[in-house]
């Protein structure tokens, strides 16, 4: 008698289990489906958007300089200053 009433048990939890595994793929599904329409809309409003910031931005108008760029210095102010010694020139290994 003990082993039929424990098939039972086992049978109406298997029941159960599949029944919330069905409430759970339909959830999943309909969560997934909404997400699809969410990202449907939500690409559509960036493509809107990017087409009104392109309407409404000003020309822009690029400055270019020619010619070698501007010295900071004389060559000497380039590097480690020389109060420091010989041993700190730029190729000097340090020991």
């Amino acid at each position: 008698m003990g082993s039929k009433l424990e098939g039972r048990k086992r049978k109406l939890l298997c029941l159960k289990i599949f029944v919330l595994k069905l409430i759970y793929a339909f959830v999943f599904w309909v969560v997934l489906h909404k997400a699809g329409y969410f990202l449907g809309w939500f690409a559509s409003y960036l493509k809107d958007k990017k087409h009104e910031f392109h309407h409404e931005s000003p020309p822009h108008h690029h400055h270019y300089e020619y010619g070698p760029p501007q010295a900071y210095g004389p060559p000497q102010a380039y590097g480690p200053p020389q109060a420091y010694g010989p041993q700190y020139g730029p190729y000097k290994r340090q020991n």
